[in-house]
């Protein structure tokens, strides 16, 4: 509140400096939970002062945070005029690669975060956001190289910190991850990120009653974490109690039954287990509401090739591959179902196909 008070008296003593007032005043309101409030700060200043660089900044990141899909793509658009008029503006790369992130255009997204980092080598932010592009596209190499550069800036800093330990479980290193793991937590020791990666490193290595108690210790404390679920009901596949976890996805999936994520839980945890009609049936009904999801149609041709449904699998993997014809996982598995049913002369020119993609 005092903030307040100061900013808008400067902005009443300083006319000449209103704009630079309001936009502090519309951080005021975002400390306290308002971004409405400090939206409609932002546009009001943008009317009066339009060629103020940090005013659309500020407002692009704003609509990025909390507008719809219409206010995100004029944001972009914002940023992008920005960098054309202020290419040297660090924060302005760094917002525009979040907006890139946010929308899943990832290689657009690593270009900024790299400019950022070029712009500014101590910039935490962009390296935090490069490593987690890194992590997304796989490349665990970067995002270790990522992670350090900020923990040679921050030893603490628990974001590189999970993205370095994400990086070395994910590229099997988990000897490293463990060790590491064991000394972040000494200075964060409540730490969930962190117990959540121990587990997921207990999984790993096969010590499924070690990586239960921690699951089980974090869903209490965080219940409404479905990872948590879905990782329990992992280990318990693994421990020979599928049944029962199958049980526990389908009475959350009751409670919430138009949760897409619980779901596909529901449909691959039965599959696993070989439950194939309730597999079979969450998966049409998946399909049903993405008639044009690759992934749905392998996934059910695999439950009906498990059904001993030769004929209905090559059916609905030949509608999978007309889907996506260039896709080498469509044209293989179609090609195994074609050759297993005896049908060697429609599968060779997709195994041929296969070659020729990859």
């Amino acid at each position: 509140d005092r903030a307040m008070d100061a900013y808008k008296a400067g902005a009443e003593k300083y006319p000449d400096e209103k704009t630079a007032y309001q936009l502090k005043i519309a951080q005021v309101f975002l400390s306290q939970g308002k971004p409405k409030d400090a939206i409609g700060v932002v546009d009001r200043a943008l009317a009066a002062d339009p060629k103020s660089n940090d005013a659309r900044s500020l407002h692009a990141s704003l609509q990025l945070q909390y507008g719809g899909k219409d206010q995100q793509q004029g944001a972009v658009s914002d940023l992008q005029t920005l960098i054309g008029r202020d290419p040297k503006n660090v924060v302005v790369r760094y917002n525009l690669a979040k907006a890139y992130q946010t929308r899943g255009e990832l290689d657009a997204a690593r270009v900024q975060y790299n400019e950022a980092i070029k712009l500014s080598n101590t910039f935490v932010a962009a390296y935090i956001g490069s490593g987690q592009v890194s992590l997304a596209k796989r490349d665990f190499g970067r995002a270790i190289q990522d992670a350090d550069a900020v923990l040679k800036l921050d030893g603490r800093n628990m974001a590189a910190r999970t993205i370095k330990t994400n990086a070395l479980i994910y590229s099997g290193n988990l000897r490293q991850a463990r060790a590491d793991l064991g000394e972040y937590m000494k200075d964060a020791p409540n730490s969930p990120d962190l117990e959540f990666q121990l587990a997921i490193t207990d999984f790993l290595e096969g010590k499924y009653k070690e990586a239960e108690v921690r699951f089980r210790s974090l869903r209490a404390r965080f219940p409404t974490d479905q990872r948590l679920l879905f990782a329990l009901t992992d280990v318990m596949v693994r421990t020979g109690l599928g049944k029962e976890g199958l049980q526990s996805l389908k009475a959350e999936l009751g409670k919430q039954p138009g949760d897409r994520t619980l779901r596909m839980a529901v449909a691959a945890t039965a599959l696993k287990i070989e439950d194939l009609d309730v597999a079979e049936a969450e998966y049409r009904t998946l399909l049903a509401a993405e008639p044009k999801n690759l992934d749905l149609y392998l996934r059910m041709g695999e439950v009906l090739r498990k059904k001993g449904q030769m004929q209905a699998s090559v059916e609905i993997l030949k509608k999978g591959q007309q889907l996506a014809p260039t896709n080498p996982a469509a044209n293989l598995q179609l090609a195994l179902m074609l050759e297993a049913t005896g049908m060697k002369r429609e599968a060779l020119p997709l195994y041929e196909n296969v070659v020729k993609m990859d």
